[in-house]
């Protein structure tokens, strides 16, 4: 069996998307941003994408929970429904 139409769509987007970055990072316009996000993010605790923060953030502080990866969506249901009932 091949591949669904949803599939292709998915991995030509994936792929898309990695090339614009190569691109981007290769080009160093933005070198200098993506070197302070990357600090700005590795300060916070963030070390991958996609991440995700449930709870309550500044700019120097996470209080919450941090999801990092592709996890089920019990994961952030789980997340949210914690943050909304405590204090």
């Amino acid at each position: 069996m091949g591949a669904s139409h949803s599939e292709v769509v998915a991995v030509v987007a994936v792929s898309t998307v990695v090339i614009a970055r190569r691109a981007c990072v290769s080009d160093k316009k933005f070198e200098s941003e993506i070197k302070k996000d990357t600090a700005d993010a590795g300060a916070l605790g963030i070390s991958g994408t996609p991440s995700f923060v449930i709870g309550k953030t500044d700019k120097t502080e996470i209080a919450g929970v941090r999801i990092v990866g592709a996890v089920p969506f019990a994961v952030f249901d789980t997340a949210i429904k914690d943050a909304l009932t405590s204090k």
